[in-house]
């Protein structure tokens, strides 16, 4: 911080102002520190207004033992059932003093906190799914991918990643895919059944749903959940060959 600084008052400044000694303690603050810190006095020692770890950190910076390439520190801390942002510059060298401003981000950090928290809620959606479950950008490119996608792909994760998802549907199948996902890219969610070929070699049934990713209103890409089906449909067909089967006895022993 300049020092030019020390000469201006501290009620001129903007935010809330704090002047402190090497030690921490206070020498000076304008109305807007006092409001936000609940009634401060000169000569208490500021490090004793914070939580243990940010006073031992405020204490390294006076004492000069915490050093930044930018002309200030900054450090976070709790005072009461507040959170503060705390930034210390040193105002001017000859009487040691130091310049703290104080920001309130008690209701930044909440937020961001709910943000946090929602994102690993959906990152856990998103990764232990049961099923296959992946995002493709507007061009069907694969950009995301869980356990279960690999898994039924038989693919590493990074060799999925910017893989196009013809690498993964028979040919037979990719016309029918194709329109599938430019109705997704066109706001529609959808729903079918394809063949695909996974990187041993074998095919499988895979059941899957697409709905588009919506931010602003415009799509940016596409969410899917495949369910591999293959053992399901093998199941089906066995038995419909059972039933033909049979419905062939029926008739060879009614001729008979």
């Amino acid at each position: 911080m300049s020092a030019l600084i020390h000469d201006i008052p501290l009620d001129a400044l903007p935010g809330a102002m704090i002047k402190v000694d090497t030690h921490g303690r206070i020498q000076n603050f304008n109305r807007v520190a006092d409001k936000a810190m609940r009634g401060l006095i000169v000569g208490e020692s500021l490090v004793n207004r914070l939580d243990a770890k940010a006073g031992a950190f405020l204490t390294a910076i006076l004492a000069g033992e915490e050093q930044s390439c930018e002309d200030f520190l900054e450090f976070e801390a709790c005072v009461d059932d507040r959170r503060f942002l705390f930034t210390v510059g040193l105002l001017q060298i000859a009487d040691a003093q130091f310049l703290v401003q104080i920001s309130d981000i008690t209701e930044f950090r909440e937020i961001s906190n709910q943000l946090k928290e929602s994102e690993q809620r959906y990152r856990s959606l998103f990764l232990e799914h049961p099923d296959a479950v992946f995002s493709l950008d507007l061009n069907g490119r694969f950009r995301e991918v869980n356990r279960r996608t690999t898994e039924l792909t038989g693919y590493e994760y990074e060799q999925l990643l910017g893989y196009h998802w013809e690498t993964v549907v028979i040919e037979e199948d990719r016309d029918a895919v194709h329109r599938h996902f430019q109705q997704v890219l066109e706001g529609h969610s959808s729903s079918f059944s394809c063949r695909i070929t996974d990187h041993g070699g074998r095919d499988r049934v895979a059941e899957v749903i697409n709905v588009p990713m919506i931010v602003d209103g415009n799509v940016v890409g596409v969410f899917g959940i495949a369910q591999d089906r293959t053992e399901h449909y093998r199941l089906e067909e066995q038995q419909r060959l059972l039933e033909t089967s049979m419905a062939q006895i029926r008739d060879v022993i009614m001729i008979t």
